[in-house]
């Protein structure tokens, strides 16, 4: 059976949490064990992004009744979380809030787990090849004892080494934050691919990120690509200009998505 787990940092005990708490008539204790139950269940039925696939507020509503004291009604309790900010509606669907920042931790697991199963399915294949898999496993002894021919003269002979051209000078970066630094031609090709408008916000995004944290990036151009853009779509829709949808950069993300994204906030 797959094993599942959530992050419950301490810093969800903030305001967001004693705010529902209040609205819900409940302890904070409460609120606390029934959200935590509810992103258990959002565990399973909630993608990366946080959207709950196929459920609406009864469904959750049937998650939280377990837990809560009698006299409490369950669907009121959902209304709450949504007006807490815990979950959002956004074009008729629901959305727990932040949830990748929260379950990071989760998510990272998976990556990891994922990549180590790739790499020992491809150590076994490899060992399978060195060792002749698919073969009778034997040789033949004239090939074993077979001399090794001497080289001939010319192979001897020491090939001359290629001048190296020199290194074409990287572009220059300017700042376009406190912290955010692009060369030029990367910040064209976002206001060319998402508006100048939704570029300044993921450079604000960013640069506030970088500020909070002390986080570094090798280049901050790619981060943009790889995640936020997706924040200012989430934040704000309309903002990006149409386009075809983007594609994900190739590669290991787990060095260019941040693993504590406002993990130090309260709730």
């Amino acid at each position: 059976m797959k094993k599942m787990w959530i992050s419950v940092h301490d810093t969800v005990d903030g305001s967001k949490l004693r705010k529902l708490a209040r609205m819900a008539g409940c302890p904070k204790g409460e609120a606390l064990g029934v959200l935590s139950a509810i992103w258990l269940w959002g565990a399973k039925n909630a993608d990366q992004s946080g959207r709950i696939r196929d459920s609406t507020e009864e469904d959750i509503a049937l998650v939280a009744l377990p837990f809560l004291t009698k006299g409490i009604d369950s669907y009121e309790f959902v209304e709450k979380m949504i007006e807490a900010g815990w979950i959002e509606r956004v074009d008729g669907e629901l959305y727990f809030h932040d949830w990748e920042d929260w379950q990071a931790p989760w998510y990272k697991y998976q990556r990891e787990k994922e990549r180590d199963t790739k790499r020992r399915r491809e150590t076994r294949k490899a060992k399978r090849d060195a060792d002749g898999s698919g073969s009778t496993g034997t040789m033949n002894i004239e090939q074993k004892q077979a001399p090794v021919s001497a080289p001939e003269p010319r192979e001897l002979e020491q090939t001359p080494k290629k001048q190296k051209s020199p290194a074409k000078p990287k572009p220059e970066k300017e700042h376009y934050g406190d912290f955010v630094t692009l060369t030029e031609e990367e910040y064209g090709r976002l206001v060319e691919r998402y508006g100048e408008a939704a570029t300044k916000r993921m450079i604000e995004i960013l640069d506030n990120y970088k500020g909070s944290t002390g986080k570094k990036y090798a280049s901050d151009y790619r981060t943009i690509l790889n995640w936020v853009w997706e924040r200012v779509r989430d934040e704000n829709p309309r903002l990006i200009k149409a386009q075809a949808p983007q594609p994900k950069i190739a590669g290991d993300l787990s060095e260019i998505i941040p693993e504590e994204w406002r993990t130090g906030r309260g709730g």
